[in-house]
């Protein structure tokens, strides 16, 4: 009895852990579903940030033209709508803005990594007009002017660097942007001036990473 019990059990054991294996032995489409959730909730997110933004953009207009107002109406009278002013145009909107920037940026270099360097571009573009004052506007300039060498818009890519160097003259990122334009003057035939570029490079950009790239690019020139 003891055994026809115990084999009773192990059959019983058996069974349940093929059931279990049989429910998660393929993980995959449940991944997938993972990863479509995480996409869906990262743009609700965002359109929420977007929202948040809009509303203070609205608030700081309100708060300029409450301040013009309050220019006539100093005093007692001009208290409420001076404290009204004050409540507008609160710094908060400021961290959301640049927060938004952020996941932009983040967005467009993970498409950058896929090698989607179309839709990389798009955000890159949004987050250098739409977040001017942001702290990855020169990387996103960098990467949205790699982007386009990428896709072979050599004479755009050239442009775009030569905005990085009015814009941002001392930064690593313009004396390695530089190299890629003396790269692009390589494959349009023009040794003289890319040659111009890498010498321009090493007078101008001594950090170890710049240098030793335009040096290397110097060397490897054909004339």
């Amino acid at each position: 009895m003891f055994f026809l019990f115990a084999g009773l059990m192990v059959s019983g054991w058996i069974w349940v852990y093929g059931m279990f294996q049989l429910h998660f032995s393929d993980s995959r489409p449940y991944k997938e579903q993972l990863e479509q959730l995480s996409q869906v909730l990262e743009r609700q997110q965002l359109k929420t940030l977007v929202a948040k933004e809009q509303i203070n953009d609205f608030r700081q207009q309100v708060g300029t033209v409450l301040s013009q107002f309050l220019e006539k109406n100093k005093g007692e009278k001009g208290y409420p709508l001076r404290k009204l002013a004050s409540i507008i145009t609160s710094p908060q909107g400021d961290k959301i803005r640049e927060h938004i920037s952020g996941v932009l940026f983040e967005r467009a270099k993970e498409k950058f990594r896929q090698g989607n360097y179309r839709e990389a571009n798009r955000l890159f573009v949004k987050v250098i007009t739409d977040y001017s004052f942001s702290i990855h506007v020169t990387e996103s300039y960098f990467l949205f002017a790699e982007g386009q060498f990428q896709l072979a818009q050599l004479e755009d890519c050239v442009k775009t660097i030569e905005r990085m160097v009015d814009l941002f003259p001392g930064s690593e990122l313009t004396g390695l942007a530089l190299v890629r334009m003396g790269q692009v003057f390589e494959i349009q035939h023009r040794p003289e001036e890319a040659i111009e570029i890498y010498k321009t490079v090493l007078r101008s950009f001594p950090q170890h990473a710049v240098a030793s790239q335009a040096a290397r690019s110097l060397r490897s020139v054909d004339l």
